[in-house]
């Protein structure tokens, strides 16, 4: 059986990279914009306190279960190759 390089590429670097800029770009954005209607640091983070409980709940739960989906899917794929296996 043939051994499978698993390492990134050049590919997988800028995509990665392009995502990530993206991301920062898009917080350093709205930190700018929102530095002109928050006065302190609880508006920032509490959301001014006028959200209510279920779009809260539902941002909680999309976040947990993105960082659980991103990290166990990832890891997996690299050290036990189902990827690889499922497209060969």
């Amino acid at each position: 059986m043939e051994q499978i390089k698993r390492s990134f590429g050049v590919w997988d670097y800028i995509v990665f990279g392009g995502l990530f800029v993206i991301s920062a770009g898009i917080g350093v954005f709205f930190a700018l914009v929102s530095r002109k209607k928050q006065k302190n640091s609880d508006d920032y983070l509490m959301g001014s306190r006028r959200m209510h409980a279920v779009p809260v709940a539902f941002s909680m739960t999309a976040g947990f279960l993105s960082a659980i989906t991103s990290e166990f899917f990832t890891t997996k794929s690299l050290f036990h190759a189902t990827l690889e296996n499922y497209l060969l």
